[in-house]
């Protein structure tokens, strides 16, 4: 429906939140970006967004969707999906290390964790590389990966997916084990010629107890480390303990001493969002330098051809980042896409070399530029904001970090008065409906003001989609050549 500007939301959504009520008034102002751009270009009418503060999705021309966690894991929230994570992060390298213990039968612990596990395989798209290490008393993988990593294709998708669903629990917890087999992955993997993207390498270590094996975990890592490729930020190392009894001192070294984050889960919490979250300290990298090097082009991804679940054909989309510059550091703000039907790009005389440039340029690392320190202090800022243990950083405390994440009307206010798409103005479009949500709930007696941060400023610049610009440019230049 070309006149209608659909509106999605992940299960169990506050539809009435402040947030949500200002993300749709604001973003009602791009659909007449959309039906001027397709008028001009309509082998590009598609278009399609993912907030970061809601997980708010939004698609027009609108169609007809039933998106449910009762359909798919994940399937709810674009946050978690390849082309969102693709865009906000780039190509990577991920190793999951898993506790398959027998304490992991208790409280329902195994089962969070296969559901995890599959939230972090939505997050990847064919240009990262993958793998499952699983341990207990000793650790394995998949046969079908030899020790290495494989190429997130759907087939090796669906494939560890089918593994981790036949996961089950028993044995001791050897994390030296687990952690050593997972740096020995990643070494095959790089070894071998297109065996491991040549970008960032990600570990996501879990468990729910106390170190059982024999080695020291931070020693085998330490080791693993210096005798290797893998110095500096190539590596980042998230942890994560859950439930009761799990020994937290471990994970919290391994994830300080290399680049990542801790964080706790009780049980019965949100285990999955917080494993498939872990891209979102590479796109704070990417936010960061986008602000240091504000004449660059926005980065760009390009999405693998899917299959439209409304039965019109394959779509490919361009997928772009979207930074909120007002922040600092600066914060992701969403993802922008816009799609063009496989029946249409065929029909393009020079489409071959032009999508054999597009698949060459999926698997191009993201270009920082950023010094060590300046990727500290974004690694630092992303520890506070998601809510994990800050290293001793800072007020070094986890009771504040987690307040600070919590989505209070403070953090509410700065986040509002952020700029989508790049330009200023449209973060003030956010407090305008923001403020007029307010004023109606005052009027009612129902809430307090929302501080404004600072945002008036921007009230009289002129309204502009910068990105949605700059990707109409790209669409263009590499569609209609």
């Amino acid at each position: 429906m070309e006149s209608e500007y659909a509106v999605n939301f992940p299960d169990g959504t506050n539809t009435n939140s402040d947030q949500v009520n200002a993300e749709i008034c604001a973003t009602k102002y791009l659909k007449e970006k959309f039906q001027l751009f397709a008028s001009k270009y309509s082998m590009v009418g598609w278009n399609w967004l993912g907030m970061h503060k809601s997980g708010m999705y939004r698609n027009w021309p609108a169609i007809y969707q039933t998106r449910t966690e009762q359909q798919c894991s994940g399937c709810s929230d674009p946050r978690f999906r390849g082309w969102y994570a693709s865009a906000a992060s780039g190509p990577k390298n991920v190793v999951m290390v898993l506790d398959k213990s027998g304490s992991m039968s208790k409280a329902n612990r195994l089962s969070l964790m296969k559901s995890a596990a599959q939230w972090v395989l939505n997050t990847l798209t064919p240009h990262d590389y993958v793998t499952v290490v699983v341990y207990s008393t000793i650790s394995e993988s998949p046969a079908f990966t030899k020790k290495s990593l494989v190429q997130a294709t759907p087939e090796n998708i669906l494939l560890l997916a089918n593994y981790i669903k036949n996961i089950g629990a028993g044995g001791a917890t050897n994390m030296g084990a687990g952690i050593s087999e997972a740096f020995n992955a990643l070494s095959t993997a790089r070894s071998q010629p297109g065996g491991a993207s040549p970008c960032q390498d990600i570990i996501l270590f879990m468990t729910d107890g106390a170190n059982s094996g024999g080695s020291d975990p931070v020693q085998v890592a330490d080791n693993a480390v210096a005798s290797s490729y893998m110095t500096g930020t190539k590596l980042r190392l998230f942890t994560y303990t859950f439930g009761s009894g799990a020994e937290k001192s471990i994970p919290r070294q391994l994830a300080c001493a290399h680049n990542g984050a801790y964080q706790h889960i009780e049980d019965g919490g949100n285990l999955k969002q917080a494993m498939a979250s872990y891209f979102s300290y590479l796109a704070a990298d990417l936010s960061l330098a986008q602000s240091y090097h504000p004449t660059r082009k926005i980065p760009i991804r390009w999405t693998p051809w899917f299959e439209d679940g409304q039965g019109t054909g394959q779509i490919a989309g361009v997928c772009a980042p979207v930074f909120d510059m007002t922040l600092n550091p600066p914060d992701l703000f969403g993802v922008v896409c816009q799609g063009i039907h496989k029946h249409i790009w065929t029909n393009f005389s020079d489409h071959t070399t032009e999508w054999s440039k597009i698949e060459k340029s999926k698997s191009t690392c993201a270009d920082l530029d950023l010094t060590p320190e300046q990727q500290k202090i974004s690694l630092e800022n992303m520890r506070i904001v998601m809510g994990a243990d800050t290293c001793g950083v800072g007020n070094g405390s986890d009771e504040i970090a987690a307040s600070d994440a919590s989505g209070s009307d403070s953090n509410l206010g700065a986040a509002v008065g952020g700029a989508l798409f790049g330009a200023a103005v449209f973060g003030a479009l956010i407090f305008r409906c923001l403020k007029a949500n307010q004023q109606k709930l005052r009027e009612q007696n129902q809430a307090p003001p929302v501080r404004a941060q600072n945002v008036e400023a921007h009230l009289q610049n002129p309204p502009v989609v910068q990105a949605q610009v700059v990707q109409a440019q790209v669409v263009q230049a590499q569609v209609v050549a």
